[in-house]
């Protein structure tokens, strides 16, 4: 009996460069990888978060909007808000304040100009709806999809 080996993949066409960093955010490691940077002008910059990033509480995230973006609100002033709405509101509105953020995806092609963020959000304690269901999590995406105007 005689057993062949065959090689089933070529080498790549033309030859790039990939990068993957990662950076420190709000005391998190975050990596990022890019897809070829070869030929930037042409191919415009690709990039991907690697993982999830835990982004804290929604109220962190107003607290960080507000010291690093100049965003109005802060977390205080958001609670401070929810107290003066009524119930049934107040309660999920405080849960939501207090949910778990995390960033699940985050792609950039400035291309094709798609661009998309999406979250999920675990309100804490979960939402209790007419005493039957709970919900426990929330996931939210956003996407931007539009034509380059480069050549």
């Amino acid at each position: 009996m005689t057993t062949t080996l065959v090689a089933t993949t070529s080498p790549p066409a033309t030859a790039g460069v990939s990068v993957s960093a990662t950076i420190l955010f709000n005391n998190n490691s975050v990596t990022i990888n890019s897809q070829s940077i070869t030929d930037l002008k042409k191919n415009g910059l690709v990039f991907s978060l690697t993982n999830p990033l835990q982004m804290g509480t929604f109220l962190d995230l107003v607290d960080w909007m507000h010291g690093q973006l100049h965003f109005p609100l802060t977390g205080d002033q958001v609670v401070a808000y929810i107290a003066e709405v009524p119930e049934p509101f107040e309660t999920p509105l405080q849960s939501l304040a207090h949910a778990h953020v995390t960033l699940t995806v985050l792609n950039i092609n400035t291309k094709t100009s798609l661009y998309q963020v999406a979250a999920s959000i675990a309100p804490q304690p979960p939402l209790n709806i007419l005493d039957i269901l709970q919900v426990t999590a929330i996931g939210i995406q956003v996407s931007s999809a539009g034509k380059s105007t480069s050549p």
